[in-house]
């Protein structure tokens, strides 16, 4: 059995919109989108080609920090991550920054 670490990501009430639980395999991608937003890119579960779903989150200290964060935590091997969960406000943490808010899912 592959052991592959899954990213989760929760909404206030797990709904489409915000919900997500990807795994690392399929990370893409992640953008800076102004001063205290990134988004994370994932390949669809169908791998249809130009299809992803995008995950829209807030995040402290520097950008950098966070990028360099998600690198340590997909290769950490450790089988789940929470990213940001608003349900039970647990979010991801890294040297300089810390994600919060509520993360906003958006399947293509």
């Amino acid at each position: 059995m592959n052991k592959e670490t899954i990213l989760y990501f929760a909404d206030a009430d797990l709904s489409n919109a915000g919900s997500g639980a990807y795994k690392a395999s399929r990370f893409m991608g992640l953008d800076q989108t102004g001063a205290t937003g990134a988004t994370f890119y994932f390949q669809n579960e169908d791998f249809e080609e130009a299809e992803e779903d995008t995950v829209a989150v807030v995040f402290s200290g520097s950008f950098r920090d966070l990028a360099r964060g998600v690198a340590g935590a997909i290769n950490s091997r450790k089988p789940f991550i929470t990213m940001a969960d608003a349900i039970n406000s647990k979010y991801f943490s890294y040297a300089g920054g810390v994600l919060s808010g509520t993360p906003t899912v958006t399947q293509n």
